[in-house]
């Protein structure tokens, strides 16, 4: 049979997913475009429109109207709404800027009367958005795609649709550009945002678009739009402006810019090259929206920004802030401010209206509008998280090393349960599988979050691997020695002729006829060496098939955390009930290590099978990535605060910890009852004085068939204390003084307490040894010390 390499089949899905994702693959979809003639018409004719008009000649209420797509009467758009959501964009920014709103929004201000704002907003901010209450009475009528995109066929229903009453989520990521597309002395700049906004009613789930628009730096006001073939969104954006100053601003700007777009245009046209029929596209991926098969909702954002928040900042101070961040010399900063926007968004098509929750119309402490951080702020907390995230790698190695060197041993090996090394490493290799996830999206972290993700994943699979394989192939090892004694223990089914055939016949049987004498064979080897023997395999492929088994864990790990991986990339774009619901149950089963462990102790019986600066550091820094995500609200990820799901976290890890406590000084089978598990050798006894009892191994359950009398029996020299006796420790060579209960002195009635059994421990075999001593021999050896006679693990 052909050998076939796992690698070259999961290289080749790899392949095959980017293949068929790319963009020039979706671009084959479109039902139909333009050609690039009309294109570069379409363009000039509406840059006409756009200088040649003036502020207040769109006006749906006194039926002023322009011709260009959206914007048309005929369109059915519903700019019955649009004078209500300019009146509530100028009265957020009037109780942001109070009394110099008028000189910000309208002919300016003096330098010493501007307000304390970032020049550049290029960063992120996130936070929640409601319903407005502009046009919620308002019944939209359904817009004719056929008259205002004629050149497209489209589908029924819209995407992007957030018109439900429930609210939701909103984040934003700003790109500023900062060349020479700039107008009035720079007061007005390009920009373009990503947004990404989800509804948690979970009926549209979550959506992202690319808005592009201009950013008013003086007054900190942003506007963006969305531009598609039904909606000439970039070319009628200074017509949502809110001032005739503001109008001016615009439109100098975007008559610079989208020129140069069109002759780009008009030079690939001669050149016969490709013509991109949006670079507005609201698509992300550079993608034609019109080549989807479903339409989507138009909108217009308002951004107000907030005044810095520290009033003790200067705005010379906040400038040199920003030239620091951009272009770091080493200086010392204090907390750079975090940015701050108010938002009103309006769907011209879709007929609604939403906005962020905060001041003045919610006061609430958990809204406060839309809040991050600028880019390289948000950079610089992204490599201080990913530092910690190697700091606590390097942790979790010193303290794995040392459990490793205490579990050296094959008898030390038993204890320890395979399935929470398992799950631990699982853990380590997912983190580090992110790290390099985000390092391959985020550029600038690449070396910072490579270096932590090959610590992570170097320390998994030289260290926390071995360490699984090591575990498995001794309780491997002892599990096949287990089948080989159920099967030697089953009776022998050969036909052998009866006594009754050969007393029938009355002639003796051949004398290589096999006959059952009773005794069991033994064969020595040459140096009559039986536990030499017996420790021979009696399969001689045993070695080999353990390879083979270890290498087959090995790819089963590795592909367990492929699957793992992928499944919580898909889980990530599922509506929030479902995606939070499915990271809840991933971590709570994550933060379950201990549980596999606790179950074998009882199984096995045994009380201690792991150091505890082990199991203690183990908790803590496993812990601790998961509370920074679930308790501190400005995270990198802006991921939602759960601080009551994290005292879930916290109570399931501290109770199995304390299970493991109790196990060890209770007993591992204390909380269990006797019939739910296995029996189990007991180490610590209570030793009678009746002489069945004295002449019985220690530890059995019944009375055996053969005669009492024909047991050894092991007596110790008697003690000054009265119900003691004293036996030698071969180990050690000291005496072990152990309590002996009086025939026919109740069990129950004793006044002996637990403590005085853990100082001394009985062998099956009947040899007594200090407790301390027996369990350092079996560290290294499950046999007798005294008889060589094989031991059950601790």
């Amino acid at each position: 049979m052909a050998d076939h390499n796992p690698r070259t089949l999961v290289l080749l899905i790899l392949l095959i997913i980017y293949f068929t994702s790319t963009p020039e693959t979706q671009h084959t979809t479109a039902l139909f475009r333009l050609n690039s003639t009309e294109i570069v018409a379409k363009e000039y004719s509406e840059l006409s429109v756009l200088n040649s008009t003036h502020h207040g000649d769109f006006d749906p209420v006194q039926e002023k109207w322009l011709g260009m797509p959206g914007l048309r009467k005929e369109d059915g758009f519903e700019w019955s709404l649009f004078r209500g959501v300019r009146e509530k964009a100028y009265q957020q920014a009037t109780y942001i800027l109070g009394d110099r709103v008028r000189g910000a929004l309208g002919n300016g201000l003096l330098a010493e009367q501007r307000p304390i704002l970032y020049k550049n907003t290029t960063g992120s901010i996130y936070g929640d958005w409601k319903r407005s209450d502009i046009g919620k009475e308002i019944e939209h009528k359904p817009v004719n795609l056929s008259a205002t995109a004629p050149d497209y066929y489209w589908v029924n229903g819209y995407d992007r649709n957030m018109s439900s009453s429930y609210g939701g989520t909103i984040e934003i990521e700003f790109t500023e550009l900062d060349t020479d597309r700039t107008a009035r002395n720079g007061s007005v700049r390009e920009i373009s945002a990503q947004i990404e906004v989800e509804d948690v009613s979970g009926l549209n789930a979550q959506w992202t678009a690319i808005l592009h628009g201009i950013h008013y730096v003086n007054s900190g006001h942003v506007l963006l739009t969305t531009t598609s073939e039904k909606f000439a969104g970039i070319f009628a954006l200074p017509h949502m402006a809110l001032t005739n100053n503001m109008f001016a601003m615009a439109q100098d700007l975007l008559n610079d810019t989208i020129h140069r777009e069109i002759q780009k245009h008009s030079g690939s046209l001669k050149h016969r090259a490709f013509i991109d029929p949006n670079p507005w596209s609201s698509v992300p991926g550079k993608v034609d929206e019109e080549g989807l098969s479903s339409p989507h909702c138009e909108y217009v954002l308002y951004l107000q920004q907030h005044l810095v928040e520290d009033q003790d900042v200067e705005i010379d101070y906040l400038d040199f802030v920003e030239t620091e961040l951009r272009y770091p010399t080493g200086a010392q900063l204090k907390q750079t401010p975090k940015l701050v926007y108010s938002m009103v968004a309006f769907s011209p098509d879709c007929g609604f209206v939403i906005e962020s929750k905060g001041a003045p119309d919610t006061f609430t402490a958990s809204s406060n509008h839309l809040q991050g951080y600028k880019k390289e702020a948000r950079i610089l907390a992204f490599r201080h998280v990913v530092e910690f995230l190697a700091c606590i790698f390097v942790a979790q190695v010193f303290f794995l090393l040392r459990q490793m060197k205490d579990t050296s041993t094959p008898s030390t090996r038993h204890r320890v349960s395979y399935y929470s090394i398992w799950i631990i490493a699982m853990g380590d290799a997912f983190w580090s599988m992110c790290l390099l996830l985000f390092g391959l999206v985020h550029g600038s972290l690449f070396y910072t979050t490579f270096a932590t993700f090959f610590l992570g994943f170097a320390s998994v699979l030289h260290l926390s691997v071995r360490f699984i394989l090591d575990i498995w192939s001794v309780q491997y090892t002892e599990r096949l020695r287990q089948e080989r004694q159920e099967r030697n223990s089953r009776p022998v089914t050969a036909d052998i002729p009866s006594q009754d055939m050969q007393n029938a016949e009355g002639l003796p049987l051949p004398g290589t006829t096999v006959q059952d004498t009773g005794a069991t064979p033994i064969v020595l080897p040459s140096d009559q060496d039986v536990t030499a023997e017996a420790q021979v395999p009696s399969n001689p492929t045993t070695a080999e098939s353990a390879d083979a088994n270890r290498q087959f864990m090995y790819m089963q790990f590795v592909l367990s955390m492929l699957v793992l991986f992928i499944l919580t990339a898909f889980a990530l774009s599922w509506p929030s009930i479902f995606r939070n619901a499915f990271l809840n149950i991933l971590n709570f089963a994550y933060l379950s290590f201990w549980c596999p462990q606790i179950h074998r102790n009882v199984v096995r019986n045994c009380r201690k099978a792991l150091r505890w600066d082990f199991i203690i550091s183990q908790s803590a820094l496993r812990l601790i990535p998961i509370s920074y995500f679930y308790v501190v609200k400005d995270n990198v990820l802006f991921s939602t605060k759960d601080i009551h799901m994290m005292y879930v976290y916290l109570l399931w890890v501290w109770l199995q910890i304390f299970a493991l406590l109790s196990q060890e000084h209770l007993g591992p089978r204390f909380f269990v009852p006797s019939s739910w598990v296995p029996p189990a050798y007991d180490y610590h006894p209570i030793l009678r004085e009746d002489e069945e009892s004295m002449n019985l191994p220690i530890g059995s359950d019944q009375v055996a068939d053969a005669d009492v009398s024909s047991l050894p029996a092991k007596t110790g020299g008697e003690s000054k204390e009265k119900g003691k006796r004293v036996y030698d420790c071969t180990i050690c060579a000291q005496d072990v003084e152990v309590t002996i209960i009086p025939t026919g002195v109740s069990q129950d009635s004793l006044t002996t307490n637990l403590l005085t059994r853990r100082t001394y421990m009985v062998t099956p075999c009947r040899h007594i040894f200090h407790k301390p001593c027996l369990e350092g021999w079996m560290r290294f050896r499950l046999q007798c010390p005294n008889c060589r006679e094989a031991l059950p693990p601790l």
